[in-house]
């Protein structure tokens, strides 16, 4: 398998990366833990320091992962920390950051939250794709220089998964769509295209 994906990869770079996203997602759908969805977001993430990547770019297209706090603006919910995981297209500007238009199906916000706590247990719930599916549009602004924090706003539906403990896990069975901002670490996983910006 291996080999047919490194063969695939030098005739292709798409093709490639697409058998990659495509093997990250059916671990994903498989994952029945936050241990088992954090393992396959790291398996998957790509150096430190790709975030720059875009910022050199004149397009780019990429799977990205962000993690960070997030605010709806409701009254009704407060900070929240957020990691959703979707497609951008990016165009950089150098030193002055970056711009994207991300679209994201997914929300692992609850469970990374759970992983960062400091009384970890095991978790009696199986977590599903439903419960992590919480589909956003937002445009995202990337820092300045090599700093890999972004912020970004658009809106969101859900997330499905509120809270995970212990206990088990709490699910939103009215979900909405709402605008929210975030600001957060960014974690590019693919990248299925790339446009180089000339150098002068």
């Amino acid at each position: 398998m291996e080999a047919k994906e490194e063969a695939l990869s030098k005739e292709s770079p798409w093709a490639g990366e697409f058998i990659k996203f495509g093997v990250f997602m059916a671990n994903l759908v498989e994952a029945n833990s936050a241990e088992e969805v954090q393992a396959v977001i790291e398996s998957a993430a790509l150096p430190v320091g790709s975030s720059a990547l875009r910022k050199n770019s004149v397009l780019s297209v990429n799977v990205t992962s962000y993690l960070g706090a997030s605010m709806a603006f409701e009254k009704n919910m407060p900070f929240n920390v957020t990691a959703p995981i979707g497609v951008d297209v990016a165009t950089g500007f150098g030193r002055g950051g970056s711009l994207a238009l991300n679209v994201s199906p997914l929300d692992v916000g609850a469970i990374v939250d759970y992983r960062l706590s400091e009384n970890q247990m095991e978790i009696e719930s199986v977590i599903t794709l439903g419960n992590i599916f919480s589909p956003g549009f937002h445009l995202v602004y990337g820092g300045p220089f090599q700093v890999p924090l972004s912020i970004g706003g658009g809106v969101q539906y859900g997330p499905g998964l509120t809270n995970v403990s212990a206990e088990g896990i709490e699910v939103n069975n009215a979900p909405g769509w709402s605008i929210n901002a975030f600001l957060a670490v960014d974690m590019p996983l693919f990248n299925f295209y790339n446009r180089q910006r000339a150098k002068l």
